[in-house]
């Protein structure tokens, strides 16, 4: 081994040379590259976009340090349906909620669902987002349908069906309103809501069987424009020998097929405790004793 002996000046240049290329993440033969994993930076240097660099330092040939949203990987990123990036380098079932998917597999998880009921675009979600009350997921979390969505009926009565809806939260609910002043009825088809007041019988839960035009002039099927769809109100179509209840768009026209709506007086029914909720300029009266519907009016 041979020595050579170096004057001050040269040393002290090289030194200089090796202190610029460590702060830069360079060595005399280029660029110092690293990456998430391996390949690594030296002890006291950091991985900043994709190059090792001593913290607190940089160039001075340019003003501010590189940045990047991780360290050492650039991210395949692509937006997602509510605006935020989806991070699609990730492997299979590592991905987060809100980042595209095409199977269960991908997402952390468990669940990749399609952001809108019947789309084909999927995210990796919170949960399976399944039901009547629910339309897909948006930004990793379940969307729910508006309350008072229409999620089923029970069609099993002469002028109208009662009504399942949606609560807000995802949830399928049946219709919960009294029968007149009784209880409430079950929400099975065999089931109705009924009476013949000419013949003293009052609303009760019958068989469906008793809800046929002319075997009752009294049918319920809801008490309160909360028990009806959206779009929809709880109307009242009566005259002295007949009285019914059920969702319609307009109370003021609203008759089955078949009748004749100048026959009979219209209106809109209420619910003090449950839905006072009245056309404008009128207020929810007292509930009829016989028939437990209350009805909006001056």
């Amino acid at each position: 081994m041979r020595f050579v002996p170096l004057q001050s000046g040269v040393i002290l240049t090289a030194l200089l040379f090796l202190t610029s290329c460590e702060n830069l993440g360079l060595d005399p033969s280029g660029k110092l590259a690293c990456a998430q994993g391996f390949p690594k930076c030296p002890t006291g240097l950091s991985c900043l976009a994709g190059r090792c660099w001593r913290p607190g330092t940089f160039d001075g040939a340019i003003e501010d340090k590189p940045t990047q949203t991780s360290d050492a990987q650039v991210l395949d990123a692509e937006r997602s349906i509510d605006g935020t990036a989806s991070d699609l380098s990730a492997p299979d079932g590592n991905r987060l909620n809100g980042a595209t998917c095409s199977s269960s597999t991908d997402c952390m998880s468990g669940h990749c669902e399609p952001t809108t009921t019947g789309a084909a675009t999927k995210v990796c979600c919170e949960g399976a987002c399944s039901g009547s009350c629910v339309d897909g997921c948006a930004g990793g979390s379940c969307k729910f349908k508006q309350f008072r969505m229409a999620c089923g009926e029970i069609d099993n009565a002469y002028f109208g069906p009662r009504y399942y809806l949606c609560d807000g939260n995802g949830n399928c609910n049946p219709p919960t309103f009294h029968c007149g002043a009784g209880s409430v009825c079950p929400a099975t088809p065999d089931v109705a809501c009924c009476g013949d007041l000419n013949n003293n019988d009052l609303p009760a839960c019958v068989a469906s069987s008793a809800c046929g035009q002319g075997a009752a002039n009294f049918e319920q099927s809801c008490k309160a424009t909360i028990d009806c769809p959206l779009g929809t109100f709880c109307c009242v179509m009566q005259n002295p020998d007949l009285q019914i209840t059920a969702c319609a768009a307009n109370c003021q026209t609203y008759a089955p097929a078949g009748f004749d709506p100048t026959n009979y007086a219209h209106g809109q029914a209420c619910d003090y405790l449950r839905d006072s909720s009245c056309p404008a300029g009128q207020q929810c009266g007292a509930a009829d004793p016989s028939t437990g519907v209350s009805l909006c009016g001056p």
